[in-house]
């Protein structure tokens, strides 16, 4: 019995940790605010599974390995309590403190630097399993030639995803400042008239009226003064427009009642900088 759980438990554990990995790149990349919340909260909650899959993995290799020597067996014992330690040490609190942070919006430099942490650990833990999965395949006669030759392809796979996490960390946290400039701007707009909101950002692209609210629309890709004020004329083109970011604002009684962003590119090649770019000029200190 003990043969057959410790495999499945271990693959749980590694197809569990590769597509919350998989999931949070993707979402830092590609996905807006909301893409984030709910993979960093679904993430959360699946440390249900993950936990019991590790700690599975653990206790039913070291059962299998108990009386039995060699320098495969040493070696997955060691990797399972890296595993097991890069699991409670960095993964599980760093996976909860992370869905604390994007379920509050509070996407700072603290939480791009614990989202770097966690996708290296995730990397590693990732590798180490494969290792050892790969030893008990030896172990028990299965590692070919031919399987040899994949493991050093895995192997490489490996290597390019740990460096796909620390170049994903340094691009997340280089959106960091203009983050905070956005979260900035919605809480400081709010109750401005719109004379403050004319002389920092510039002409809205678009005005739609609903009774008595009035909805000012800008957007990155507008014409800009010299000074960087938005200019209405000319209409942007449809390819440019696209890939914007549009600031939505809610405006009655010649005040803003609501600042809302819709950063259509997602978050990534830089595209968070288009929305800073457009309210910069509105927040106190710069």
């Amino acid at each position: 019995m003990i043969k057959l759980v410790h495999p499945l438990t271990a693959l749980v554990a590694l197809a569990t940790i590769a597509v919350f990995w998989i999931a949070t790149v993707s979402a830092e990349i590609f996905g807006p605010d909301e893409r984030i919340v709910f993979v960093k909260t679904t993430i959360a909650w699946g440390l249900l599974l993950l936990i019991p899959a590790i700690a599975l993995t653990g206790a039913t290799g070291f059962a299998l390995a108990q009386g039995r020597k060699g320098v495969r067996i040493a070696a997955k014992r060691r990797r399972m309590r890296l595993i097991a330690a890069n699991g409670i040490l960095v993964l599980v609190p760093a996976a909860l403190f992370l869905a604390f942070k994007a379920r509050g919006g509070e996407f700072d430099a603290v939480f791009f630097t614990v989202q770097g942490v966690e996708l290296v650990a995730g990397a590693i833990n990732i590798t180490l399993l494969v290792r050892s999965f790969r030893d008990g395949l030896g172990i028990s006669g299965r590692f070919t030639a031919a399987g040899r030759g994949r493991g050093r392809a895995t192997a490489a796979a490996l290597t390019l995803m740990l460096a796909g996490a620390l170049t994903t960390a340094a691009l997340a946290g280089c959106g960091a400042p203009h983050l905070r400039v956005v979260r900035a701007a919605e809480q400081e707009l709010v109750g401005a008239d719109i004379a403050r909101l004319q002389a920092c950002i510039g002409e809205p692209l678009a005005i739609e009226r609903n009774g008595e609210m009035e909805r000012w629309l800008f957007s990155s890709a507008q014409a800009r003064t010299v000074k960087g004020a938005t200019l209405a004329r000319p209409v942007p083109d449809l390819e440019t427009a696209s890939r914007a970011c549009v600031l939505d604002v809610a405006v009655a009684e010649g005040r803003v009642r609501s600042v809302e962003f819709d950063n259509l590119a997602g978050r990534g090649g830089g595209s968070i900088k288009r929305c800073s770019g457009l309210v910069e000029r509105c927040v106190q200190g710069r």
